[in-house]
């Protein structure tokens, strides 16, 4: 963005302001772009990097990243159409029912061999040859086991304490099969990404996940998660199964006092600042993958 650009854009977002008021405003911006600017300039000069990018390069793209984020993250003050603090939106269609199925299919495969490989774990502490005079070793190694299991392993074999706050009983992407993990980033990169940065200005170069996991809410389990915001840039989630397989459910956002349905294979796509929540379900099983973006370094 040039400086001539960056006054129009200040021209946009204050122009029913005083001379004064814009200048000391201006000001503000300038030093939080500044900001942003040095801290992934500093990121940039503490990463090697592989692809053999100059110094020059890597930082004219520091500096390119700060400015599409930030023009982002102050879109919504002159702009209706934007990403930011703005109603959710559906992509076009990621996956077809048939890989839906097989991404849950691959997910519950996957938990039950989790379930197994703790409890061989477990079996081997029992079993261990030491001398009887380490029993108490023995049983407080498989009470400390028993206890790490309990915490962080489901009882189907999913992961129930992943997130320190709101936790949910999931299953990340990067455990399940090579096969499935690049199917589903195809597909991701080719459609979510591509709407992502359509409506936020940012590079899909810039883009990466900071977590995708796969969500099972059941009416025996945890039937929907209460009221937050995500820790990222923009967040989306895809409902995996039919939604006959399931009642109730959606995602709640606050500010529009509405619950947007989840389409199957659909992605639903919001700024992660904008309050939410998953609607319980009343019977059935859910299944939804989740996304968090951000842009790189951040």
């Amino acid at each position: 963005m040039s400086d001539l650009e960056l006054d129009d854009f200040s021209q946009n977002l204050f122009g029913n302001l005083t001379s004064d008021q814009q200048c000391e405003l201006k000001n503000i911006r300038n030093e939080a772009f500044a900001k942003i600017s040095s801290k992934l300039n500093s990121n940039h000069e503490t990463t090697e990097f592989s692809h053999g990018k100059s110094n020059s390069n890597l930082s004219k793209s520091s500096s390119l990243v700060a400015q599409q984020r930030f023009t982002y993250l102050w879109s919504h003050q002159y702009s209706k159409i934007t990403l930011r603090k703005g109603i959710p939106i559906y992509s076009e269609r990621v996956f077809t029912d048939s890989i839906c199925h097989s991404i849950i299919s691959n997910t519950i495969e996957m938990a039950q061999k989790n379930i197994f490989l703790q409890k061989t774990e477990f079996s081997l502490c029992q079993e261990s040859h030491l001398p009887k005079s380490s029993k108490e070793v023995i049983d407080a190694k498989i009470n400390e086991q028993s206890q790490a299991v309990a915490e962080n392993i489901h009882k189907d074999g999913w992961y129930s304490s992943r997130h320190s706050v709101f936790q949910t009983v999931d299953f990340p992407v990067d455990k399940l099969s090579p096969q499935v993990q690049n199917l589903i980033h195809s597909k991701l990169d080719s459609f979510v990404k591509t709407i992502i940065s359509d409506k936020t200005g940012i590079s899909p170069d810039f883009l990466i996940y900071r977590d995708l996991f796969i969500v099972k809410y059941s009416a025996d389990s945890q039937k929907g998660l209460r009221l937050h915001s995500d820790g990222c840039l923009v967040s989306f989630n895809i409902l995996l199964n039919s939604s006959e397989d399931f009642v109730g459910g959606g995602t709640y956002f606050e500010k529009f006092d509405s619950v947007f349905q989840g389409k199957q294979g659909f992605a639903l796509i919001h700024d992660s600042t904008l309050m939410h929540s998953g609607v319980e379900i009343s019977s059935g099983s859910r299944y939804i993958l989740v996304g968090f973006v951000d842009t790189i370094n951040s």
